[in-house]
């Protein structure tokens, strides 16, 4: 089992790329991914429409999925922990079904804002964005912020 830690990331009302923009910037999810999590999205957007975003923004995420594919997500990655971040109770929904932990962005960014206000406006410092994140950089996770 790989030790990593997985983080689907919804896109609408969640990442600033959303229709509606959310409040999580794409710096967030760089950050993640440069530390060794697994990251990609889970939406109601189409597979194709999906890796357009992350083409545009320059990032190459480790998966696609459609939203209430998160199980098939889980069996195709054996990490340790599974995180679902949304804005939504269908997220919330689709995640308990798959057995991810689910962080409402709302709650997320609250957390982030109070740290690095820029964290979900502009850009964010990533010395910042960790030291919000409880130490995720020394190896704790983002279960903590859930």
């Amino acid at each position: 089992m790989d030790a990593r830690t997985l983080v689907s990331f919804d896109i609408d009302g969640t990442l600033e790329t959303g229709d509606p923009a959310g409040p999580l910037r794409l710096t967030f999810v760089r950050w993640a991914q440069a530390r060794g999590y697994v990251i990609g999205s889970c939406s109601d957007r189409t597979l194709g429409e999906q890796s357009a975003m992350w083409a545009r923004a320059g990032i190459v995420p480790d998966f696609v999925s459609r939203k209430h594919e998160l199980t098939a997500v889980r069996v195709a990655w054996r990490c340790q922990r599974f995180v679902h971040i949304g804005d939504t109770r269908v997220d919330e929904h689709f995640a308990a079904q798959a057995d991810f932990e689910f962080i409402s962005v709302s709650d997320l960014a609250r957390r982030l804002a109070a740290i690095d206000p820029m964290t979900c406006s502009q850009d964010s410092s990533p010395a910042s964005t960790g030291a919000v994140l409880g130490g995720m950089d020394r190896g704790k996770d983002l279960g903590q912020l859930g």
